[in-house]
């Protein structure tokens, strides 16, 4: 996913190509009252969804 965000920007240049991505932790978090948010769990599992596939 980072690839396709960079190779999306003509200015950018990859550095190191060989190398492995490092993995990064990513957090959804919400305030715990909207944690039970119809809306918010929607979105919640929209981008849980999308962002595993990376």
């Amino acid at each position: 996913m980072l690839e396709q965000i960079g190779d999306a920007e003509p200015a950018a240049t990859q550095v190191l190509p060989s190398l492995p991505p490092i993995p990064v932790p990513m957090w959804l978090v919400a305030h715990r009252k909207l944690h039970t948010n119809r809306r918010i769990r929607l979105v919640f599992d929209l981008l849980a969804a999308e962002l595993s596939q990376g």
